[in-house]
């Protein structure tokens, strides 16, 4: 049988309705209603304890699934990002109405009433505070990285929009205004202040992007414009920065546009082009400028111009009935093109002569109207040149004269150096290029020549197709007609087949340096026609590394390469290794006659996975000049492309790609191209 213990407490709190008399004053009588109010006063105040126990551990459990559920609720609201943030502290007071709503309906009446429910409600309340707290800042935090990512995303596309016409002044004034709209439009409720810190901000990202681009496009003038036109924006190291990057930059393309001139002037001849350059150290000569300004006078430097009335042509504006015979002066012979080369020989005797003969008022009347012109009068000399809408001779000679000006700066030793390497290089370059133009003309010649064998040419009709071919170029004709003769030999059964794996083998170990010389030796051995058609097509192979030319890198010598153990840094350049050894081993068979012993091999290719030092730079953001070595070994080069590399100067690097191309990068720009 179940005992109500609060119903026990309040029958014996209650007084007793039938009590013994012991004594006649009644004094028994009260002493037990006394011990028995008593006794219920305690049994009364353990009941209310009892029950303020239950209804605290009701709140209590109720409270911990409250904390539980919108904690939850809190952190899966703070997953959210940015703009998805926005409306958080609404959702979760929506989510807490809920849940508080689902817990009472399922509570027990002492948390739903009275002082359990006082109780809930405190407890509920704070921890209420605490997660919209929480929230509140979790969203001012994700508000600000949404104002931000709003404003880059619209700078990026006002950036890309510019970029598209970056030497546009109204494209720039337009992307200016929208950055200044944008800025105004994110910020406009902070205050003045907030709103030109950060408009500063932005066009300062605005005007770096787009000085960059300029560098890289190699606009040095635009590049300064644009420096000075965000002078306001950018901070004092950004705009020395970009100064020195440009001033640097901009001297090392002078120093490749005047190796090129060079070359232009005095092609492979090294020893005149020294002399100009010292010359050059010691300040350019009075008829250096001279010449330099008849040729920014004539055409702007332009090697292929010509003149629509006259039909004079080049970079020095040359009439055509002139050529022949300034030419043949010059030293040229009969029929000389009018080559950048020939044009800056032919252009320079002359002019020389004028200037040794008239000096530069003189000379510059001889070149623009002819030797008779300097014995024409005042009227003659002011009258306006062809129909009224050129230069008088006057007004010609003194705009030479003006560009003429002072007497150019001299060049430093660095710089001398600088451009006679590059003068070099550009030799280097032409002779490799015109080695592949030969060997790739040669091979079409002896295809053509092969099929029309083939097809039943006779060889009178090959040599006449030869004759108007090669034109005046002699020395193309000879090796044509070798070709010919090559296909045309009266002895067409050829050789044996051991005989061809023995030319083949001599092929392998790097006998014949061009596909001329292996050809003669073809003619030589008096092979078949279609047998010297198939050895042209091992040359192929044997440039190109296939077949039987190519090396067999097995798995010794990359274990002895890169080790054993093959560890990820070693083997991520094993590609390069194998790269540089094809080319290796088939150089060294070619010294050596004889392919190099595998233990050789490894050696080598150890070497390759060795960094060298490139150059020593120094470091623009240290007062003090200290400078840091650059390092790359051959293998992570190869891998990249790179051919050649070299230090221009004392921050910057010529870069030669395998496709030909040249550049000029800082320490940076190298890595990205290594892909560090």
């Amino acid at each position: 049988m179940a005992i109500d213990i609060f119903q026990v407490g309040a029958q014996l709190g209650a007084p007793a309705s039938k009590v013994s008399n012991v004594r006649y004053d009644n004094s028994g009588q009260q002493a037990v209603a006394r011990e028995s109010a008593q006794t219920g006063r305690i049994i009364q105040a353990g009941v209310e304890h009892i029950r303020e126990q239950i209804i605290r551990t009701d709140v209590l459990q109720t409270n911990n699934e409250y904390v539980k559920r919108t904690n939850e609720l809190r952190m899966q609201l703070m997953q959210k990002k940015e703009k998805g943030a926005l409306d958080i502290v609404s959702e979760y007071e929506a989510g807490e109405r809920k849940i508080r709503s689902e817990l009472m309906a399922q509570s027990p009446q002492s948390v739903r009433y009275g002082k359990g429910a006082m109780l809930f409600d405190y407890s509920a309340q704070q921890t209420d505070t605490a997660n919209r707290r929480a929230l509140n800042q979790y969203r001012a935090q994700q508000f600000e990285a949404w104002r931000n990512t709003t404003l880059e995303n619209n700078q990026n596309q006002i950036t890309t929009t510019l970029m598209q016409n970056p030497n546009d002044p109204q494209a720039l004034k337009d992307a200016v205004h929208k950055t200044i709209f944008s800025v105004e439009d994110m910020f406009g409720t902070y205050g003045e202040e907030r709103v030109e810190l950060e408009t500063n901000k932005a066009l300062s990202q605005l005007g770096e992007a787009v000085i960059k681009q300029a560098i890289v496009n190699q606009d040095y003038a635009g590049s300064k414009r644009l420096v000075q036109y965000f002078n306001d924006v950018l901070t004092p190291e950004q705009r020395n920065s970009f100064n020195d990057t440009i001033n640097q930059k901009e001297q090392l393309e002078n120093n490749y546009i005047m190796a090129k001139q060079l070359y232009q002037q005095y092609g492979s001849d090294a020893d005149a082009a020294m002399s100009a350059l010292e010359g050059l150290k010691n300040g350019v000569s009075s008829f250096e400028n001279f010449v330099n300004a008849i040729s920014g006078q004539e055409s702007g430097g332009n090697y292929d111009a010509v003149n629509a009335r006259t039909g004079a042509s080049g970079k020095y504006q040359i009439m055509p009935e002139n050529w022949p015979v300034w030419s043949k002066e010059a030293g040229l012979p009969d029929n000389a093109k009018m080559t950048p080369e020939n044009q800056e020989k032919v252009a320079r005797f002359k002019l020389k002569q004028y200037w040794d003969k008239y000096g530069p008022r003189g000379a510059a009347i001889a070149w623009y109207a002819g030797e008779g012109a300097l014995s024409y009068s005042d009227d003659a000399l002011n009258r306006k040149q062809g129909n009224g809408d050129e230069p008088s001779i006057n007004e010609y000679v003194d705009s030479i004269l003006g560009r003429m000006g002072t007497e150019s700066p001299k060049m430093s030793f660095e710089d001398g150096q600088t451009v006679f390497k590059i003068y070099k290089n550009i030799i280097r370059d032409q002779e490799e290029r015109q080695k592949k133009h030969n060997d790739l003309l040669y091979r079409k010649i002896i295809g053509d020549i092969y099929r029309m064998k083939q097809q039943g040419v006779s060889y009178e009709e090959a040599i006449d197709w030869v004759k108007d071919t090669a034109g005046l170029d002699i020395e193309t004709g000879k090796k044509m007609i070798t070709a010919v003769d090559y296909f045309y030999g009266s002895n067409n059964r050829g050789v044996s087949d051991f005989e061809m794996s023995i030319l083949k083998s001599r092929l392998a170990a790097g006998t014949f340096p061009d596909l001329e010389s292996l050809m003669q030796t073809c003619d030589e051995l008096k092979l078949s026609t279609d047998q010297k058609y198939r050895m042209q097509e091992e040359y192929s192979k044997y440039k190109n590394g296939e077949g039987m030319y190519k090396h067999d890198l097995n798995d010794y010598i990359k274990d002895g390469v890169i080790g054993k153990g093959k560890s990820k840094a070693k083997d991520a350049m094993w590609p390069g290794v194998e790269i540089l050894l094809q080319s290796w081993i088939n150089e060294e068979t070619a010294r050596r006659k004889r392919e190099p012993a595998p233990y050789e091999i490894i050696e080598k290719g150890k070497e390759f996975m060795v960094k060298q030092t490139l150059g020593n730079v120094v470091d623009k953001d240290s007062w003090l000049g200290w400078s840091t070595e650059v390092n790359y070994a051959p293998a992570t080069l190869a891998m990249a492309g790179i051919k050649e590399i070299q230090q221009a100067n004392d921050y910057y690097f010529r870069v030669v790609m395998k496709n030909g191309e040249i550049k000029v990068v800082d320490p940076d720009e190298l890595k990205e191209i290594v892909g560090e």
